[in-house]
């Protein structure tokens, strides 16, 4: 067998393959490029990268051929086990249809390949249950309980629109449902920054009257500094913050107060309905605010809410609660490490 790399005039280009069978006898081409010189006085040409095998040429080329009708058979057929590459190329296809990013994949791939066997990566089945256990250590370790005891309040805040007063006030009617066993009996008071949303202050002030709860308006850095001065003795805070989103850097520089305060529990709401590239944006804006972890609204109205879970874990953000009623009375579900493998699992393609 003989390599040769010939070039030929551009205007020959529909004459190469004969060409090169009178020079070389029977020949495969590997690479074809045409090259266009930035010197004005030089032509453009093609360039071949080939090889010639004499009489046994062809014998060498009915054997490419043959292989590449097997593989087109296998992946018609869909017998991908065979081919490691492929069965890597539909786990690829998965995790992207589940809404995790290409640097999280491309890791995930990495993680495959030093960690399995050559025989394993064969197996696509196999391949889906090494990434679903590896899904189950990495939302393990954000199962982080939160001590609502300890808290003397806590803090939503997010995009406009996520659901920020409804989950707080689903909260608020759930301490006073006595849900949770360490709030028994504490006096609530809100505090709203949002006085920027017509009905805002009416909303929160008729769910504080329904509770018998105290209501408050704070719209400066001064009046955060004042409740949280003044209100020490007040036993749990439900603070609101105004609708905004990740660009205002000003409404966000006016909330940091709060991330110093050890004892106000931080939520970032998200809506279950954002794609994975908005909830991962918004991490990364609203993370000046230390949330302690997430909270996911509006459940209800999505099929599956993979993209904003595989976000989460992609940025190591706990998913403390799910709302899956807009009933200010009931829908609020504490996030199991079942709940969110489920809801992952439900993206796994079905492979024949």
């Amino acid at each position: 067998m003989s390599v040769f790399t010939e070039e030929f005039p551009l205007n020959q280009e529909s004459e190469i393959e004969t060409l090169l069978r009178k020079k070389h006898g029977d020949v495969v081409i590997m690479e074809r490029k045409r090259i266009y010189p930035i010197w004005f006085l030089s032509k453009p040409r093609v360039r071949i990268v080939g090889y010639s095998k004499g009489q046994d040429s062809r014998k060498t080329l009915d054997s490419i051929t043959q292989k590449i009708d097997s593989l087109q058979t296998q992946l018609t057929f869909g017998q991908h086990k065979s081919n490691p590459d492929s069965s890597i190329a539909l786990i690829e296809d998965d995790l992207r249809s589940m809404g995790f990013s290409q640097s999280y994949i491309s890791d995930a791939l990495q993680f495959f390949k030093q960690t399995m066997t050559v025989s394993q990566i064969h197996e696509y089945e196999t391949l889906q249950s090494v990434c679903h256990e590896r899904f189950r250590k990495q939302v393990h370790a954000l199962m982080t309980p939160i001590d609502w005891n300890v808290a003397r309040g806590i803090f939503v805040f997010g995009n406009t629109g996520v659901g920020k007063t409804s989950i707080l006030s689903k909260i608020a009617i759930a301490i006073r449902k006595h849900e949770f066993e360490t709030l028994r009996d504490v006096s609530l008071v809100f505090v709203n920054h949002d006085t920027y949303k017509i009905g805002a202050m009416e909303q929160i002030e008729s769910i504080a009257t329904l509770l018998e709860s105290q209501c408050m308006a704070c719209a400066t850095k001064e009046d955060i500094a004042h409740i949280l001065r003044e209100r020490k003795r007040t036993r749990y805070l439900l603070i609101d913050s105004p609708g905004a989103n990740p660009h205002s850097l000003d409404l966000l520089g006016s909330l940091q107060s709060y991330k110093d305060e050890k004892k106000i529990l931080r939520f970032l709401v998200l809506s279950a309905g954002a794609s994975a590239d908005e909830v991962r944006f918004a991490i990364r804006q609203y993370e000046c605010l230390r949330p302690d972890a997430v909270f996911i609204t509006k459940c209800d109205e999505v099929i599956n809410c993979a993209p904003v879970m595989a976000a989460c874990i992609e940025h190591g953000m706990p998913i403390a609660y799910i709302s899956t009623s807009p009933s200010f009375t009931k829908g609020l579900e504490k996030i199991a490490e079942d709940k969110i493998l489920d809801v992952l699992s439900q993206k796994w393609k079905k492979r024949k």
